[in-house]
């Protein structure tokens, strides 16, 4: 038993990313489905890349966290989307398979992951003969987004917000008090309790925040319905690209990047920091969404100055429309592709 049960744990610990063929299983030979390792400012970041065809539009995925990976849940919710574009996913550094990356945690700020973002744009537009890319930043990857599009416009076509960071403080500040009125609602003495014991944000430490999270989630304010915590192992663990040993890297990785991106990450105001922007502007809003509030992205929309902006409401989602409403997300980033004259 103990040499099958070895034996089982060693195949679960293999990864690949499958080939891509046509309706009839043949191979096709203008696509691409490579994990591969990028030296980005220094350091070898995980990169997965798949595309039906080379010639097809770069898409860009800036994962939220700071410092979590959701490659599996690309792959699993949004691989449509390769039929398209060239999708790529991009462990950020510090960020599961890309954790050891932040070998020197000072390295580890907004600052080199932008640094890091640019040479990433630079290396994939050389290698497929583009100019431009869209980027599409989900939550703190949204943070990651803005900063970038302010500082090289010129490099992206257009730049797709989902659970747009906007005005942080005011946004956990209403996270706060809709959990606890809802609690309250609900006569939940335990999470009444708790929100009492983390008090009313800004916090102090990174567990006081996961408290809150923790409350958000039962309420209905993290996932539209909510999700037990070990949802997401077994959501990695059915790609075929993650295995059981990359869990601890993925781990790590948010741990030591939430305690160093903290501050960052939890006072932004895009809204004060980049009132004008010179890149096409979309933003996906999952409607219930309470991680990041949803009324401080509409403000920040209503008053960003951008060539082309447009809002865009999910109403059966909350702070995951990408992957609550997967369908509805694919057809909305293809109809953006065409937008902005990308697609067909």
């Amino acid at each position: 038993m103990l040499a099958g049960a070895g034996i089982f744990l060693l195949l679960m610990s293999n990864t690949y990313t499958p080939v891509i063929k046509d309706e009839n299983g043949r191979i096709i030979e203008m696509a691409i489905a490579e994990e591969r390792r990028m030296n980005l400012g220094g350091e070898e970041q995980y990169v997965l890349i798949r595309g039906y065809d080379r010639s097809s539009p770069l898409l860009i995925f800036l994962h939220g966290g700071p410092g979590y990976s959701v490659m599996p849940f690309n792959r699993l919710r949004n691989a449509d989307l390769e039929q398209d574009f060239i999708f790529v996913n991009w462990d950020q550094r510090g960020a599961g398979y890309s954790y050891r990356a932040a070998r020197d945690p000072k390295t580890l700020t907004l600052d080199r992951i932008i640094s890091d973002l640019d040479e990433l744009i630079d290396a994939l537009c050389a290698e497929f003969d583009q100019e431009k890319v869209i980027l599409v930043g989900h939550s703190w990857g949204s943070l990651v987004g803005l900063t970038y599009i302010d500082w090289r416009p010129e490099k992206v076509a257009g730049y797709i917000g989902v659970s747009q960071f906007s005005n942080n403080p005011a946004s956990e500040r209403e996270g706060y008090e809709w959990a606890l009125a809802e609690a309250r609602a609900r006569n939940d003495v335990k999470s009444i309790d708790t929100l009492a014991e983390v008090g009313f944000p800004p916090y102090d430490s990174v567990d006081e925040m996961w408290k809150q999270r923790r409350i958000l989630n039962k309420m209905g304010g993290v996932w539209f319905e909510p999700k037990p915590d070990y949802y997401y192992v077994i959501e990695y663990l059915r790609a075929a690209e993650f295995a059981w040993p990359g869990l601890w890297s993925l781990r790590r990785g948010g741990q030591l990047s939430i305690e160093k991106l903290f501050s960052t990450a939890f006072t932004a105001n895009a809204a004060v920091a980049y009132p004008e922007l010179e890149t096409p502007i979309f933003f996906i809003e999952g409607r219930h969404d309470h991680v990041v509030s949803t009324r401080q992205a509409e403000l920040y929309f209503n008053t960003l100055s951008a060539p082309y902006k447009e809002l865009i409401w999910f109403e059966h989602s909350a702070h995951a429309p990408n992957w609550e409403e997967p369908e509805k997300f694919n057809n909305e980033v293809r109809r953006i592709g065409k937008e902005l004259g990308l697609l067909d």
